[in-house]
Parts: C-alpha cells; structure tokens; sequence
C-alpha cells in the first residue's frame, strides 16, 4: 500500500537547467531552514537525493506536486554518482571532478535576472543552473558565445558567503 504524501503548498517553481538540490533550497529557506534541516524534517534521506535515487525523487515529487517532466529535468541537470570516480551528468559518463568540484560557480546575469524575480531576499531567489558546474561555459542555452557573460567563481568549498555578484561586470 502507497504512503500518501501531503503536497507542499508554497514552493518555488523549478527553473530551466536547475538542479535538484537547488530547487530544494529556497523551499528550505522559504521556512528559515538550511537545506539538510529542510531534508531532514521532511524525512528525506541526504545520500539519496544526492544519488538521485528514484525513491527519494518520487517522494520529491509528491512533497512538492511536480511532474514527472519536471522531476526528469531537475535529475537530469543534477550529477549522479556511477561506479567509480565517474558522474552520469546530461546523458554522458564523466569524471567526478568535472562537474562535482569545491567551487561553485554562476553566470552573474542569470543570478541578477533571479535575484530581480525574488519577492523574498535576492539570494533567496538565485538557483543553481546545471550547466555552471562544468569548469568552462563558452555558450549559452541557445548556442550563442556568452564571451563577456562567463561564469564566475561564487564561493569555495567552506566559504559559504555569496560573493556580490549583481555588482559584477
């Protein structure tokens, strides 16, 4: 017999390219919770939604009333461990550093574009797009040279401070 799962009411709607774990941190902040403390009242295990395991991410979709078209692009865009030191990331088996690394990164037009559509604090409104994680970006969604608007280093790895990326040219 399935568990019916109560259907979060005030979430955030996911966003092109973002990943899972970023979809799932505004709704944490949206309640003053970090995201592991959001995860964990929620009684999601952290290992599988970092696994993109398919029972969390069915849980995901109940908690948070999304397709199934959704789910897949959030996974889709979120790197899933494989055997070894490899990722599953967009469809190809990559090295892990590739796209896991302790620097995070974001193209400073799409975070002030987010930061403008907040209605609560401006970070509260940037997410994560999938294709920063990979170390060079050179073109946009649509396959123009995005030479003036690269990514840019947000923070490192214990440097949870955002840097002020609005103000960056």
């Amino acid at each position: 017999m399935a568990t019916l799962l109560p259907t979060i009411t005030i979430r955030p709607t996911p966003r092109v390219r973002e990943t899972l774990l970023s979809y799932l941190s505004p709704a944490a902040a949206m309640r003053g919770l970090a995201l592991w403390e959001f995860t964990l009242e929620l009684g999601l295990s952290q290992k599988a939604l970092i696994a993109l395991d398919p029972d969390a991410m069915d849980q995901v979709g109940a908690f948070f009333d999304l397709t199934p078209d959704e789910l897949t692009e959030l996974a889709s865009w979120s790197p899933q461990p494989v055997a070894g030191v490899r990722m599953q990331f967009r469809n190809a088996q990559v090295v892990s550093r590739a796209v896991v690394n302790p620097t995070a990164r974001g193209r400073p037009e799409c975070l002030r574009e987010d930061a403008g559509q907040s209605d609560r604090a401006p970070t509260d409104g940037m997410v994560m797009r999938g294709d920063w994680q990979v170390g060079l970006v050179l073109l946009d969604p649509e396959g123009d040279v995005v030479e003036n608007h690269r990514c840019i280093e947000t923070h490192t790895s214990g440097d949870f401070g955002i840097k002020a990326v609005a103000a960056h040219d």
